[in-house]
């Protein structure tokens, strides 16, 4: 078995999720934030946050969703008693406002407008940006989910990471399609 098959499937051990038996009426877009979702939970557990991303650790890791919500229940049935480095996984939706308290933010597609601002405010904030969208904000974006030959990839910018104190663990990089 080649060794990027094995990394998938360890991924997709990591996160948990047992994404077969998913029912064939659901939706693509349903399936989309599924997929999306297990994809978050896995991020959170094979990305190292700085300690002082923390209070305190006992501090929970928290995903939130910035602007409008595509995941509804979804996302928080993936975080639902899931550990991420020893810290719980919780997950928040905020209006684009204030995000202190976020570990990782999805940023959704209604936020268009503002992304850019966004994704330079947090670029040193040890905040992962998840985008979802065309392309990678420059040169500050760090993540970013796309569809390539029918299938939800991730683009990962390891620059912006370290700029912002996040270690991405080798395996999230054989994954990914690296920014260039």
């Amino acid at each position: 078995m080649p060794a990027r098959m094995r990394i998938v499937g360890l991924v997709l051990a990591l996160i948990g999720g047992q994404l077969v038996g998913v029912a064939h009426a659901q939706t693509a877009s349903a399936t989309e934030y599924r997929l999306k979702s297990a994809f978050l939970v896995a991020f959170a557990k094979l990305i190292a946050w700085p300690d002082t991303a923390f209070a305190a650790r006992t501090d929970s890791l928290i995903i939130c969703v910035v602007g409008e919500d595509p995941f509804g229940s979804v996302l928080d049935a993936a975080v639902e008693g899931k550990l991420a480095n020893g810290r719980t996984l919780q997950a928040r939706r905020v209006d684009g406002g204030d995000i202190s308290g976020c570990h990782i933010a999805f940023v959704s597609t209604d936020v268009r407008t503002a992304r850019e601002q966004l994704v330079s405010e947090l670029a040193e904030a040890s905040i992962l940006v998840v985008e979802d969208g065309d392309e990678l904000t420059r040169p500050d974006g760090m993540l970013r989910f796309f569809q390539a030959e029918r299938k939800l990839r991730f683009e990962l910018n390891p620059q912006a990471l370290g700029r912002a104190g996040l270690q991405p663990d080798p395996k999230l990089l054989q994954l990914a399609t690296i920014a260039s």
